[in-house]
Formats: C-alpha cells, structure tokens, sequence
C-alpha cells in the first residue's frame, strides 16, 4: 500500500502551501510547480495502472469482445437495453479498440480527458485553497474512478459547464445530453440546475441539518416506493432502466448510518449554518457551496440503498472537497491556519484506513500495480486475487443486508 500513501500524501502535503503566505513570490512558484507535477502523478498513477479494482475484469471483457465500431450503427446495437451499456461509451470503446488500442491504453486516454477536464475547472475557476480542494477530491475520486469508468467520463464532461463566472444554459444542457450518453445518472445535473439558482439562507441550512441528522438514525423506502409509483407508465429504454434498476436494488439493501464521514457533513453544516451570512462567495465558490448542501440532500433521499445514494452523490464529491477549502473562512480562532495546515493530509491518511479496512477492497487494490512494473508472471497471481476479492465481496455484502 505504500504507493497509495505516497501518491496521495503528495497532494496532502502540497496542500500545506496553501496557508502560507499567499503574496510570497517563492510560494506562488512553488504552488504552480506542484500543480504542474500533480497533473503527471495523476496520468501516471491512475492512468496506467494494472487491473486493480473490482470490475476490471467485466470491463476488459467489454473492450476486447465487444461489437465493432461500424456493426454498433445498424440495428439495435447501439440501443442500452441490449447489455445495459450506454452508447457513447460503446462508441468510444469500439472506436479505440477498432484502431488497435489496448484496454491499457484506452484507460490511459480516459484518465488523460478527467484529468484535462479537473485542471481546466481548477486553473479557469477563481476560488481560494486550490492545492486543498484538489488533495481531498484526489482522495475522495480516485481510487473510486478505478470501478466507474463510465461514470467518470460523465462528470468530467459536465464539469466543463462550470468553467466560467456563469453557468449557460445551453452549453450546460448540451454537456448533460453528452455525459447521459456514458453514463444516464447524469440527468441528476438537471435537478442541479434548478437546485443551484436558489439562495441558501440560514434558516434553510438549519432545517437541512437537522434534515441529516435525523436521516442517521431514520431510513425512509423514497427509491422503491418511486419506481413502484411510475413503472406501470414506464416503456423502452424508461422501463428497461427501471428494470435493472430494481433488480440491482435487490442485491444493495442496506444503509449506511452513523459514520465518520457523516460526523464530518454534520460539522460542516453546523458550521455553515453559523458562518452563511458573513461569508462572501465568488459564482464558482457559490455553485460549489450548493453541490454540498445537494449531496447532503441526495444522501437523506437516496440513503435506502447506499449504492444509489453513492452513484448519484459522486457527482457532487466537489462540494466536500470545497469545504475543506473553506475552512479557514468557517473557524474564527487567531491561529487557524496553523491548526489547518494539516487537516488535508490527517484526513487522507485516515481515508485510506477506512477504505483498505474492508478485505475485499483491500485484496482487490492491493498491491498497487503499473502497466511499466508487471510481467506475464504475475497474471496468475492477479487473477487468483481477484476471485479472491469477489467472494469476499459477495460475502461482505450479504453480512450488510443481514
């Protein structure tokens, strides 16, 4: 595991810059050369890394053996009730594997578009504590994209239309289109749209803290009474997703309560609620502000089925990492940067923990492996691992629902 601790406590630790003095020439240099190198520790680390994670098989299977470029525009090829894949992901992977790209390769160049996509947003948007934000959305994404490939391409794609003082209607809306073609979840950007155009108020964060807060303790059936609610209106491509929806509700039945994480949106509410009338936002720290409140939201709504609640709240994860960057604007104490200094790489070290505790993640994404340190020798091993890795899963799973 020891390079994931040092490719993430890079970031960690770049964050420190962040509370220094900001008109210092020498740290101005130095934090545009760290953003610089964390741009290439990205490409490398995540984009060539070696079947890690828990569908690199299903999707190596659906790069090498799926239907051809030209085969996938006649008939009903292209359609996702066929293998439950969107088209523009289909598209993209026949088109790369048609001109003789490996699955390493095409990984490669999605990591390479999420990657433009997050530093775009980063370099164009004006909002304080950048190498913050990019350290925690680093911990918060990464070793997830490794299992979401279709998903990450969704929100990278969206993630352009944030790009700006102001959010425009129709590019937004025409990146949305784009993103549902890899991956539907995206439609929640719409609900977004609407979400993002109204002021939060103390009043409205109060209620939305106790709103979470009882949500800990209580689990409402919002998902399954909906899709019960709308399946007999449901046809094509509607009801086929309802379908699978139901049917992967099945295997996902259970909830997530008290957590660390929770106990961290909870302190960031009560902090907001505090601080919301003194504080003084840029458009593109107001927009992210409100992708927090709106993943609280999503996580009271959707916390039936974790799963659910996960898919569409990743979408949002920018919210969380701009809290951290907010802080220093949220704690009124004389030495807050010094006690913050650290808060970046504390949380990070305590993230991995959390998530190499679970056996089945743990056999899955460990060791790390690059496509330029493995040999045919350790394909046995790998493949052993991962059998390995599903079992557990399997059996971790059902211990959940029981």
């Amino acid at each position: 595991m020891v390079p994931y601790y040092l490719f993430f406590m890079f970031f960690g630790l770049s964050a420190c810059l962040d509370y220094l003095r900001p008109d210092d020439d020498a740290v101005k240099k130095l934090k545009n050369v760290v953003f610089v190198l964390g741009f290439f520790f990205i490409l490398f680390f995540v984009g060539f890394r070696y079947k890690i994670g828990s569908d690199w098989l299903v999707y190596i299977q659906l790069y090498e053996h799926g239907t051809p470029f030209l085969d996938l525009l006649q008939g009903h090829n292209l359609a996702f009730t066929e293998d439950f894949t969107e088209p523009g992901y289909k598209l993209f992977a026949a088109l790369c594997h048609d001109i003789g790209l490996d699955f390493g390769m095409f990984v490669f160049l999605i990591t390479l578009f999420n990657t433009i996509s997050l530093f775009t947003f980063l370099h164009k948007n004006g909002f304080r504590n950048k190498l913050v934000f990019l350290a925690i959305i680093m911990i918060l994404t990464a070793i997830i994209e490794f299992d979401i490939l279709r998903q990450s391409i969704a929100f990278h794609v969206v993630l352009f239309a944030f790009v700006g003082d102001r959010i425009k209607p129709f590019r937004f809306y025409a990146l949305v289109a784009l993103a549902m073609m890899f991956h539907y979840t995206a439609v929640i950007y719409i609900v977004f749209y609407f979400f993002q155009k109204w002021n939060l108020t103390k009043k409205g964060l109060i209620f939305t803290t106790v709103l979470y807060f009882v949500s800990l303790f209580v689990t409402l059936p919002l998902i399954t009474s909906f899709l019960q609610l709308i399946q007999p209106f449901a046809g094509g491509v509607l009801g086929a997703v309802i379908a699978k929806g139901q049917s992967l509700i099945k295997g996902f039945e259970f909830s997530r309560n008290i957590s660390f994480t929770s106990l961290l949106n909870l302190m960031f509410l009560v902090l907001l609620s505090m601080n919301i009338e003194k504080l003084k936002l840029a458009f593109t720290e107001s927009i992210l502000l409100k992708m927090f409140i709106f993943y609280i939201l999503l996580n009271v709504g959707l916390k039936e089925v974790q799963e659910v609640a996960d898919r569409f709240s990743y979408y949002f994860t920018f919210g969380i990492a701009f809290m951290f960057a907010m802080l220093t604007g949220l704690i009124r104490i004389r030495e807050k940067k010094m006690l913050l200094m650290l808060t970046p790489a504390i949380f990070i070290m305590m993230r991995l923990q959390l998530h190499f505790k679970r056996e089945s993640i743990r056999i899955g994404q460990t060791p790390y492996r690059n496509y330029f340190f493995i040999d045919e020798t350790d394909e046995k091993l790998i493949k052993m691992r991962y059998d390995l890795m599903q079992s557990k899963k399997l059996m971790e799973d059902e211990g959940k629902k029981n």
